[in-house]
């Protein structure tokens, strides 16, 4: 009843990792504050981990299995800022403006090719042909979000504050896995990004190859009331 039963031990497991920052902050002050940062990085490795059948080594060759990890996010930028408007500004006063952008490239991906290539008994982590790990890249991702907030004063002990939170400004659809399974045993040549439209609809692999399986929220906003005493 306990159905299959698998023991792994392995240390043939190597990453390798470069990466470099850049930011630019200017601390709170006179009613503005900004924070924008830039992170280039790519991590290598020659499998993700044992712990899932998916992602265990194909080749028995630990050099054929080496790629760019899943975990890699090539490029990514961040950008907020804060600012409050005086009390002694006649329009707008004791408003607060907030607002959080965050821009990242595409991930990569596994594609598999759901049958057992290699006669291994293992028919998760088997891909088409001679292709390699992690060759196909996911979407970018570019998300906006905003807050409104505006102070009130009762009493020298009571106070508040509406706030108005905007998110994912634009509605921006922004895939985070895909669908990487296409039931087929096909040569590598036909899964070259530029080539995969037109490859898959002559091919025919499984109609839910390439598509979004999940993706963060869509346009969202919340407002709220909060009193201090």
């Amino acid at each position: 009843n306990l159905g299959t039963l698998f023991y792994i031990e392995d240390s043939g497991g190597t990453s390798l990792y470069h990466g470099g920052t850049a930011e630019i902050e200017k601390r709170f002050a006179h009613g503005l504050g900004l924070h924008a940062s830039y992170t280039f990085e790519r991590a290598i490795s020659n499998y993700e981990s044992v712990a899932n059948l998916a992602d265990f080594p194909q080749e028995q060759a630990r050099n054929l299995e080496r790629a760019v990890s899943r975990q890699t996010v090539p490029q990514r930028a961040t950008f907020d800022l804060v600012s409050a408007v005086p009390s002694t500004v006649r329009v707008l006063h004791d408003f607060k403006f907030s607002t959080l952008i965050s821009a990242q490239s595409g991930q990569f991906y596994n594609i598999y090719a759901g049958i057992d290539t290699n006669g291994d008994t293992n028919s998760l982590n088997d891909r088409p042909g001679t292709l390699g790990r992690d060759s196909l890249k996911g979407p970018s991702i570019f998300s906006w979000d905003m807050r409104v907030a505006r102070a009130l004063r009762f009493r020298e002990h009571l106070t508040g504050e509406f706030t108005f939170d905007l998110f994912n400004v634009t509605n921006r659809v922004n895939v985070t896995d895909l669908n990487t399974v296409c039931e087929c045993d096909l040569p590598a040549s036909s899964f070259s990004r530029s080539s995969l439209p037109g490859t898959i609809a002559s091919l025919n692999p499984l109609f839910a190859f390439d598509k979004a399986r999940q993706t963060l929220n869509p346009f969202q906003f919340q407002y709220g009331f909060k009193l201090r005493f």
